[in-house]
């Protein structure tokens, strides 16, 4: 006896999901992954001028990242892992000291990840942290 199975189709995910900062609702902002609450001085964290804004002007040593393990499409139930995305970033600072800016790859929480960093001399530097290495 043969028996037709039906398929599940998955929804067409657009290729590019952009973050505008623009809503009223910031716990709604990259699907709630930004941590707004737990960031503890030298560090603000906020949004303005429909721009992420981590703001420190007390110590260049201090070190704030905000983790985005996942996304969500729009029209899609699922989540989707960042792990294998390509993902970019507009990244702009106002620098004093020997403080920097960039894009960490991978997990600040986990402490394994790839910084690409811009200085306050326009330098760039690519830094690998893996644990406490």
């Amino acid at each position: 006896m043969a028996r037709s199975q039906d398929t599940i189709t998955e929804p067409d995910l657009p290729d590019v999901l952009v973050e505008t900062f623009d809503g009223d609702d910031t716990t709604l902002m990259l699907g709630g992954q930004i941590d707004f609450q737990s960031a503890k001085p030298p560090w603000a964290v906020y949004v303005a001028d429909e721009k992420f804004v981590m703001e420190n002007r007390q110590d260049a040593r201090s070190l704030q990242f905000n983790d985005v393990a996942w996304v969500k499409f729009p029209g899609s139930d699922s989540l989707e892992s960042t792990q294998d995305m390509v993902i970019s970033a507009v990244v702009d600072g106002v620098f004093s000291g020997k403080s920097g800016v960039g894009i960490l790859v991978g997990s600040g929480k986990s402490g394994k990840y790839v910084a690409f960093t811009v200085d306050d001399k326009g330098r760039y530097h690519v830094l690998q942290k893996d644990g406490r290495q």
